[in-house]
């Protein structure tokens, strides 16, 4: 006897929902797997994160973040062939994926490191194509950086910027390539750096860098006469170059020569850097060069905002200075004010914050 249509029907639909539910069930434990597995490499257990995403992996082979998350691990254990090689198979069998750009990443770094730079540059690139990912410049600059090919990776690093403007370590690579090329340049990329990253092992070294340059446009000697350093070869203002700091630096100049006077010598360094803050701030805001485009309107905005003075002190939050600390300790509250400013702040050329 045929069971009646209804029954059918019914029964069917409780099929239906039984797999569901059993398919739910096992996509919830495989997220659960990828939680733990990421839990333990942040932990530092690396081989016990590959074991877990092995295991999703092998329960579901379609899992595109389980293969990226097992070569962020592979990469952290140095295992950087072993990477190498499950990148490629990613991108072969991925045409698509939320994960795919950084998995170019990852494979790139894998290959720099194996002392193979052509191929992770070419690496890099072919990501560039597809995924405009900030890393995938920051990581092709930084490897042109390695390779001598400044002027290339100057260019990743300021395509970097203008993709994530509060990235730290382009700022700070883009001060270490600028340093022997355009001394303001570099002044300018690197207190950028020190507002975004004030109190690491990092800011410690180039706060030092910074204070070179500053050191080298004026000096006192033993006799207490300052002397002011001058280039030799001036540049001709009438064929002003894109980022030309001529007049800028020349002021700066006469800044770090006045800091030797009496009627300034009492003031603490962060006090001093207020002064030297606010030349930058009128370099002029024009958009023949980058540094002029970029961090031209910054530093105007920073004075017209009021924040010169925080920003002195948080550029010098790293030196140890008990002035600077005392300052510190007792303006929380702009400290507070300064970092949300510098996070809101609308960068030229990038519209909206990451």
């Amino acid at each position: 006897m045929c069971k009646p249509y209804h029954m059918r029907n019914f029964k069917l639909l409780l099929l239906v929902l039984f797999v569901s539910a059993d398919l739910h069930a096992q996509d919830d434990s495989l997220k659960i797997l990828l939680y733990q597995g990421v839990a333990l490499h942040d932990q530092g257990d690396y081989d016990g994160a590959i074991k877990l995403y092995d295991e999703v992996i092998s329960k579901d082979p379609s899992r595109l973040l389980a293969w990226y998350e097992k070569s962020l691990s592979l990469c952290a254990t140095k295992k950087y062939q072993e990477c190498a090689d499950l990148c490629k198979l990613v991108l072969k069998n991925f045409k698509e994926g939320d994960e795919l750009d950084n998995i170019y990443v990852n494979y790139g770094t894998a290959l720099d490191a194996l002392g193979k730079p052509d191929e992770a540059i070419r690496i890099y690139s072919q990501g560039i194509k597809k995924y405009n990912h900030y890393l995938l410049f920051f990581n092709r600059g930084i490897t042109e950086y390695q390779e001598k090919d400044h002027e290339a990776g100057i260019d990743d690093f300021q395509q970097t910027l203008m993709l994530k403007p509060l990235h730290a370590s382009s700022h700070q690579f883009l001060g270490y390539a600028m340093y022997d090329r355009n001394k303001v340049a570099s002044i300018l990329s690197l207190s950028v750096f020190l507002m975004i990253e004030p109190n690491t092992a990092r800011s410690e070294k180039n706060l030092k860098l910074l204070n070179a340059l500053y050191s080298g446009f004026a000096k006192k000697g033993e006799d207490k006469t300052v002397t002011i350093f001058m280039d030799r070869n001036m540049p001709d203002v009438k064929k002003k170059k894109p980022d030309d700091f001529s007049l800028t630096e020349f002021s700066l100049k006469l800044q770090v020569a006045l800091e030797y006077s009496d009627s300034l010598k009492g003031l603490n360094p962060a006090e001093h850097m207020k002064g030297r803050l606010e030349t930058l701030s009128a370099i002029g805001t024009d958009k023949k060069g980058f540094f002029t485009g970029f961090y031209g309107p910054f530093f105007k905005t920073l004075k017209e905002a009021g924040w010169l003075e925080t920003a002195a002190y948080v550029i010098y939050a790293g030196s140890g200075d008990e002035d600077v600390k005392k300052w510190i300790t007792g303006n929380e509250e702009k400290i507070t004010g300064f970092m949300k400013w510098l996070k809101e702040y609308k960068w030229a050329g990038k519209e909206g914050r990451e």
